[in-house]
């Protein structure tokens, strides 16, 4: 009966120890990194005109920022947006991003990777008489496949 009683008072401390423990190191582990950034995320940090939001899988182009946002002509998105130190990879375009700019006339996206484009980005305006320009190092799979994502988005006017 003794016997039987220490092994469950020994037992039991045990099982407070390991849980202390793993309790006590978990609160002093570091965070696990995720493709380069933290997974914190951002809403609307801006790079030139272009307005941002980041996350853990890169930055999503949500907007154009300007005070003359109606008379703008060309916007550039970069490849990486900036924010503490730390390189966020452009990796979207949102439903209505370029909302407002009526006389947007070209747009140039510096990244070396096709984007994903949401149907709707280029809402309201008249993208037969646009241009975008791809960065020129962008392999031809990339390109064929960002074309392809701006088309199913709704842009009618000419890549290069």
């Amino acid at each position: 009966m003794v016997n039987k009683m220490a092994k469950r008072t020994l037992l039991t401390l045990m099982m407070a120890a390991v849980v202390t423990t793993f309790s006590f190191a978990s609160c002093f582990a570091a965070a696990s990194p995720v493709k380069g950034n933290e997974a914190t995320s951002h809403k609307n940090v801006r790079s030139s005109v272009l307005v941002y939001d980041l996350n853990e899988k890169g930055a999503v182009l949500t907007k154009v920022w300007s005070k003359k946002v109606k008379s703008l002509k060309t916007a550039t998105a970069p490849a990486y947006v900036t924010k503490d130190g730390k390189k966020y990879a452009v990796v979207a375009v949102k439903k209505n991003a370029f909302k407002g700019a009526k006389k947007l006339k070209t747009i140039k996206f510096k990244a070396k990777k096709a984007l994903k484009v949401e149907k709707g980005a280029f809402k309201g305006l008249k993208t037969d008489k646009m241009t975008i320009k791809l960065n020129k190092k962008m392999p031809k799979k990339q390109s064929a496949k960002f074309k392809k994502a701006l088309k199913k988005a709704g842009f009618k006017g000419t890549i290069k």
